[in-house]
């Protein structure tokens, strides 16, 4: 479960400002934002898979308030949560887990301006809060942040660039209990020592293993430890703030030279049984526009939060109708609002 106060991704700013090669294949990695899908049996490859009793999406909205409407159709059947006659000092309209203006859900606010899908009935609007956020979550796995950028029709060349989904909390130097010598850890290859390395296989649920001389090791990350099935136990050295930074790289490489080049740095926080919480997003459209997203997670599951928000982000503004309008602070604030709805769904059906 992915914990919501955990805080949203802290900065995306957009200023203005193809060839694309062949997308390599997608490596799962410990921490990465990868959702359960459906088994063979009898489900969809492409169906999210939720807990053995999965929520219940269905909330309401009243189409009005004390006599006052606060929901207002529009041509394309959704409707406007609309203050202009109300003019109520709140965010905006708590939905209500039944036909009861008593029933509200503290954690669903349909905010102020904002529209929502649904359908009417009885004075009500009956909603399905998590609809767009499964759908947007499948999106996440299907699609590259290029094929966002290519149904904007944009003329100039294209560059998405990001940082890596978080590595494991295990790069760094350890000791073993069994085995002399410092054993060091660096993304996929163990550094045993003595000249020799081991390729290293992340496995579910914090788990690694490696094929060292004909036996297959298996290890278990518990803060700072290793666990192995042979008994063997491997402490991190102390203080040691060793991590890998890497970056993905998608369409032309408009990040270097030129009149507008790119740099970056970034630096791991100190807790060592962490993994690299931050995480940012550019996208870049050659004489057009560039957008800039960076998130810093907290919390034991922050890493996943701030990959998540990396990827959320950008794609929720460049698919918003407003996007690259004189006045885009709305879209913004829809982008962040939407994001947050989407870790809300990802928690609820425990992805």
């Amino acid at each position: 479960a992915l914990p919501i106060s955990s805080p949203l991704p802290t900065a995306m700013g957009i200023c203005g400002s193809a060839e694309r090669p062949a997308q390599p294949a997608v490596q799962v990695r410990w921490h990465t934002s990868v959702w359960q899908r459906g088994d063979d049996a009898g489900q969809s490859p492409n169906h999210l898979k939720g807990t053995a009793s999965p929520p219940n999406p269905i909330r309401y909205l009243p189409l009005e308030i004390e006599g006052v409407p606060v929901l207002i159709p529009q041509e394309d059947g959704r409707f406007l949560v609309d203050n202009s006659q109300l003019k109520e000092a709140s965010v905006g309209v708590h939905y209500r887990m039944h036909k009861s203006i008593g029933s509200k859900d503290p954690h669903a606010v349909a905010h102020w301006g904002s529209t929502v899908s649904g359908r009417e009935e009885d004075g009500w609007v009956k909603c399905d809060i998590d609809k767009r956020s499964l759908r947007l979550l499948e999106q996440l796995q299907t699609e590259t942040m290029l094929d966002v950028v290519e149904r904007l029709d944009a003329d100039g060349k294209c560059m998405a660039l990001a940082s890596a989904n978080a590595l494991p909390g295990v790069d760094g130097r350890w000791n073993s209990s069994r085995h002399a010598g410092v054993k060091v850890i660096k993304g996929e290859t163990l550094h045993w020592g003595w000249g020799q390395d081991f390729p290293i296989t992340y496995l579910p649920n914090e788990k690694l293993s490696i094929d060292q001389m004909g036996t297959t090791r298996t290890a278990t990350l518990a803060g700072n430890k290793l666990y192995w099935n042979d008994d063997d136990t491997w402490t991190r050295l102390e203080n040691d703030t060793y991590t890998l930074s890497e970056t993905t790289h998608l369409g032309a490489k408009l990040d270097k030279g030129g009149s507008f080049p790119l740099g970056y740095v970034n630096h791991k926080g100190l807790k060592p049984e962490i993994p690299n919480q931050d995480a940012w997003t550019t996208v870049r459209v050659e004489g057009d526009f560039s957008i800039y997203t960076v998130c810093d997670g907290h919390g034991p599951l922050g890493h996943t939060i701030s990959d998540i928000g990396k990827e959320a982000l950008p794609r929720l503004l460049m698919q918003d109708p407003r996007f690259r309008q004189s006045d885009m602070t709305v879209a913004m604030m829809d982008s962040f609002r939407t994001t947050q709805d989407l870790l809300a769904t990802a928690d609820r059906y425990g992805q």
